[in-house]
C-alpha cells in the first residue's frame, strides 16, 4: 500500500498554493524584521553621545542607567525615560554650527529652551534633570 507523503517546507506550501489558485506569480517575498532608520542623514556626534552620559549620570541617583536612552532624530536628539518619547528628559540640539541648545522639560512635560556653551553644561541644569526622572519614578 503506497504512502503519500506532505510536503512540510514553506517553500513547497507556497509552490502547492500557488498552482492551485492558477497565479503563476511567485510568492511574495519575506521581509525582514530589522528596523532600518527612516533617514540615514540622521547622525548621532560625539557631544551628543556625551550629553547622553552626562545625563545619565545625573538621572543614575534615582533611576537604573538602563532606563535611560537615547534616541536621535534630524533636529534634535532626544534622552528619554524607559524609551518612551511621552517620557522626555530632555532634548539636545546641537546641530547647528554658531548655537547649541538644551530643551529643558518639567513633570508637566513642557519644554524650556537653554542656550549652552556644549555637552558640559548640562551639569548647570541637573536640579531639573533631577526633577523631571523623580516625576516619571512617582507618577
Amino acid at each position: 500500500m503506497g504512502c503519500v507523503q506532505r510536503g512540510s517546507a514553506p517553500a513547497e506550501q507556497d509552490t502547492l498554493s500557488i498552482k492551485l489558485r492558477g497565479d503563476h506569480s511567485p510568492p511574495p517575498e519575506k521581509t525582514d524584521p530589522v528596523r532600518v532608520p527612516d533617514d540615514a542623514e540622521i547622525e548621532t556626534t560625539d557631544e551628543e553621545r556625551e550629553g547622553f552620559l552626562i545625563v545619565r549620570a545625573i538621572a543614575a541617583r534615582f533611576a537604573p542607567i538602563e532606563r535611560i536612552t537615547i534616541r536621535d532624530a534630524k533636529s534634535y536628539c532626544a534622552i528619554l525615560m524607559d524609551d518612551n518619547n511621552r517620557r522626555p528628559i530632555c532634548r539636545l540640539y546641537f546641530n547647528s554650527p554658531t548655537t547649541k541648545n538644551i530643551g529643558l522639560f518639567d513633570a508637566e512635560k513642557v519644554e524650556t529652551k537653554v542656550r549652552v556653551e556644549g555637552p558640559a553644561d548640562l551639569y548647570k541644569h541637573a536640579a531639573a534633570i533631577e526633577a523631571v526622572v523623580q516625576a516619571y519614578l512617582n507618577g
